[in-house]
């Protein structure tokens, strides 16, 4: 028997959810760069870039917040501390830069199945609705411990240090809402899955998980803990798209012609038709597709206020049920990841 796809693994709730999310917008260009967009990006000249196999945005090289487009800023080095530092938090020694090869699936043509389903999928117009904003900002404090951390973190899951990454991860830490998830298995997935999700979800905005219990949470990305100030909203059904003037697509590719632009929207959650007549081959590919929705190089398919029905790279669209990582400070004052799970 076959099974309908995962649009994202739903069990049990995560202990905690709320905490400071939503700010007030930054100031952005017009164009395809997302002056929100996730941290993660290299060179992000624009989001049509998300399927290019020559692209370089893949790197895990942090950009400035108040550069200009394609514009790096260079990762400084820790100031000074009185304090020893932490066993668990290393300083953030930034190793010589490496560019990581283009993933498959950010260079993959499109599966047939994918364009045939999106075309009947549109050919039914959703329920138009009120459009929404949202401005969704990173909450870490520039130069704050956790901030170090998060920067040697990323360089740790860019250059795909999987020694540092034990040594930051809890001895339980919680990677499923199943049994039997290690973070050996998940190291050894095939295409790097874990990497690619970990790397898009410490790569943009990160907030305070304010009711997780004992202690100070942060939660990366920062829309995990968005939908607390939106209440009249369902996380099940929900996108929120991070940037300013985002391409939405007719069909999950750069090159597909553009719907319209948002910028700072909350967006209707879209799904694909599946059916039992699909071939195992094409049920795989849509279980592959909506697995890669969750890194940098996939898409998010999402209904328009006015019921039209598109796409948007993942690079800005984010659901607060996807993937994210939970941080806590251990007893020793350093930092660990205490939870990377996607789903309720």
């Amino acid at each position: 028997m076959k099974r309908m796809p995962i649009l994202i693994a739903c069990a049990a709730t995560l202990a905690a959810a709320g905490g400071v999310g939503v700010g007030l917008s930054r100031p952005g260009n017009s164009g395809e760069l997302a002056t929100n967009a996730p941290a993660v990006i290299a060179s992000p000249a624009s989001e049509d870039l998300a399927s290019s196999a020559a692209s370089t945005e893949a790197t895990m090289t942090p950009l400035s917040r108040n550069a200009n487009p394609g514009e790096v800023a260079a990762i400084n080095q820790p100031a000074p501390s009185a304090k020893a530092p932490a066993p668990r938090t290393p300083a953030p020694v930034a190793p010589a830069p490496k560019v990581l090869a283009p993933t498959p699936t950010a260079s993959a043509p499109m599966p047939d199945v994918i364009r045939r389903l999106a075309l009947q999928a549109q050919a039914e117009p959703a329920q138009p609705y009120q459009p929404q904003s949202v401005a969704i900002r990173d909450e870490i404090a520039p130069g704050s411990e956790f901030d170090r951390f998060r920067a040697r973190l990323r360089l740790a899951v860019r250059d795909r240090d999987a020694d540092f990454l034990r040594q930051v991860a809890d001895e339980h830490i919680n990677l499923s809402f199943g049994a039997g998830m290690t973070l050996e298995k998940r190291l050894a997935e095939p295409n790097a899955a874990l990497w690619q999700e970990l790397e898009r979800a410490i790569g943009g905005d990160c907030a305070p998980d304010g009711q997780a219990p004992n202690g100070d949470y942060w939660a990366c990305p920062t829309s995990f803990v968005t939908d607390a100030y939106h209440p009249d909203i369902d996380p099940y059904m929900t996108v929120y798209v991070d940037g300013t003037d985002v391409a939405v697509r007719q069909l999950p590719s750069s090159d597909s012609p553009v719907l319209t632009r948002v910028s700072n929207s909350i967006l209707q959650s879209a799904t694909l038709p599946w059916n039992a007549s699909l071939s195992e081959a094409e049920d795989a590919e849509l279980n592959a597709w909506y697995q890669a929705s969750e890194t940098a190089q996939g898409w998010k398919f999402v209904s328009l206020p006015d019921g039209r029905k598109g796409f948007v790279s993942s690079r800005y669209a984010y659901s607060s049920l996807g993937y994210r990582a939970i941080f806590q400070q251990d007893e020793a004052g350093g930092w660990e990841m205490t939870a990377f799970v996607a789903g309720d």
